[in-house]
């Protein structure tokens, strides 16, 4: 484009030269650069075309896969409801009509079945959702303390696999006794 203009000013101050009809006549290099100038414009036409396309077929996409994750996200909740959530808890009724939940946080139907180690955890794990920022840290920290336990585990002796019977050998499972009373049936 400055070319162009270049070569135009130079025209210029020369003088112009105009032919029978009088039109004005151009160098050759300025010829060359105005054809090059409008295959440019047309590639670029044509590359924009495509890009708006593009552009449109992401969006379209990107909406389809908004929309599987919500269908998905749905329907998780209606099975997880529908197997796992009675309607006689009072709790979740609260929940269903829209009480005391937060974003992100769910109603845990187990909580009264959770050993020691799992109570810990899931307080462990409402103790991150304070400070966000620390939740990879601390994960990675827990997952390395149980390598170290399940390293340790491996490391101690294992009983001798000599002294344990041998596959195929008969086990006794249950003593049979005789039955407390006898029962007739007349008929």
């Amino acid at each position: 484009m400055e070319k162009l203009d270049t070569l135009k000013a130079e025209r210029e101050a020369e003088g112009f030269t105009y032919n029978e009809d009088g039109e004005t006549i151009i160098s050759e290099s300025e010829f060359l650069e105005i054809k090059n100038l409008k295959t440019f414009k047309q590639n670029y036409r044509l590359h924009h075309e495509d890009l708006k396309a593009l552009k449109a077929e992401i969006q379209y996409c990107q909406k389809l896969v908004d929309q599987c994750r919500h269908k998905l996200v749905k329907e998780f909740d209606n099975w997880y409801s529908e197997s796992f959530v009675t309607a006689e808890d009072p709790v979740q009724t609260a929940q269903q009509a829209g009480f005391g939940q937060r974003q992100g946080t769910s109603y845990n139907p187990n909580v009264g079945l959770e050993d020691e180690g799992e109570k810990v955890e899931r307080l462990h794990e409402q103790l991150l959702m304070d400070d966000p920022d620390s939740v990879a840290f601390q994960k990675a920290r827990m997952r390395t303390d149980r390598r170290k336990v399940f390293d340790r585990a491996l490391s101690q002796t294992q009983p001798d696999q000599n002294t344990t019977k041998k596959p195929g050998t008969p086990t006794k499972i249950m003593s049979n006794k005789p039955p407390n009373k006898m029962e007739i049936q007349i008929r």
